[in-house]
């Protein structure tokens, strides 16, 4: 946990994600990562911080760390662009419950970092009693166990689609197309 400093200017990077369950169409559709974005930026005008940047990831499970704007975003703390991260809630950030635990734990303190997902009522600088500890390492387990569950549940729904004859892939091969029933 950080320790609040006096006169500490907090430079922010909001973080966004769309899940890889959403496919392209939804880019346009959803107001998820508007939604995500307000979250953030009402969040950081309350507590005066300055919103740096915006990062969204389009289409990337929360299970996989190797998305570009989180990457993107980890270059930006590390050349002390920024130095505060908002989400909206725990599951933008990521799903995998022991990567989870690892950076809010141990990589976004030792890199001064003040972390917060405003819908878990999450702030690494103000104080963050035993019983939050374990509600926020609940809630990394039900993030982790979900994305597992999905996986299964889409692995089984493509299996049954071959099955039935259907095309599963996202683009058919070459001389073929797909026909919609």
């Amino acid at each position: 946990m950080i320790h609040k400093q006096k006169n500490v200017l907090y430079r922010a990077g909001i973080y966004t994600r769309l899940s890889s369950e959403r496919h392209e169409e939804w880019r346009e559709k959803s107001s998820s990562i508007e939604t995500q974005v307000l979250c953030g930026k009402e969040y950081a005008l309350k507590e005066n911080i300055k919103v740096i940047q915006v990062y969204t990831d389009y289409e990337y499970s929360g299970t996989n760390f190797e998305r570009p704007q989180f990457q993107e975003m980890m270059k930006d703390i590390r050349e002390r662009r920024i130095n505060c991260i908002i989400i909206r809630d725990l599951s933008r950030l990521g799903r995998e419950y022991l990567e989870m635990g690892r950076l809010i734990d141990k990589v976004f303190p030792f890199l001064g970092v003040r972390f917060i997902s405003v819908n878990d009522k999450l702030d690494t600088v103000k104080d963050v009693d035993s019983k939050k500890s374990f509600e926020i390492t609940l809630k990394y387990i039900v993030n982790d166990m979900y994305a597992k569950d999905i996986s299964v549940k889409i692995k089984s729904s493509k299996h049954n689609r071959a099955r039935n004859g259907y095309f599963i892939g996202s683009v058919p091969p070459f001389g073929y197309k797909v026909v919609k029933l």
